[in-house]
């Protein structure tokens, strides 16, 4: 991962497929993983970067956990997935590339229910980012 100073964003991988985007709050909260399943989430973020979505699979990867509005903007967020653990971002355009921003994260998933409160702190977060650093 790299940190960008000037945006206040990790630049988590740049793959063929995408670039992932990664706010400071959500990497900050991964930090307090433990080193399996953070590990698992990162393998995770490399295999959508460089390849995609498909490898994953729906057991790893779940393309719709809604559409969301948040400040003006409506994107469908998508969320990464470990046991009891899950990534939530949405794709966006920077510049010319394809970007996956992450910008919220669930550490306590109980079952397969999503919790409403969680998935919209995560679309707020994902609004704010996308709107601060210009993506569309």
């Amino acid at each position: 991962m790299a940190l960008d100073e000037n945006l206040k964003r990790y630049v988590v991988k740049s793959g063929g497929h995408v670039t992932v985007l990664m706010t400071l709050e959500v990497t900050e909260e991964m930090r307090k993983l433990d080193a399996t399943r953070r590990s698992q989430l990162i393998n995770r973020i490399e295999l959508l970067a460089e390849r995609g979505s498909q490898p994953l699979g729906h057991k790893k990867y779940n393309p719709d956990e809604g559409t969301h509005s948040y400040e003006g903007r409506t994107f469908k967020m998508a969320a990464i997935k470990t046991h009891q653990v899950r990534l939530y971002g949405a794709y966006f355009k920077a510049g010319e590339e394809g970007c996956f921003l992450i910008g919220g994260i669930d550490t306590k998933k109980k079952n397969n229910k999503q919790k409403k409160g969680v998935l919209q702190k995560a679309a707020r977060g994902i609004a704010g980012a996308a709107k601060k650093w210009k993506l569309v």
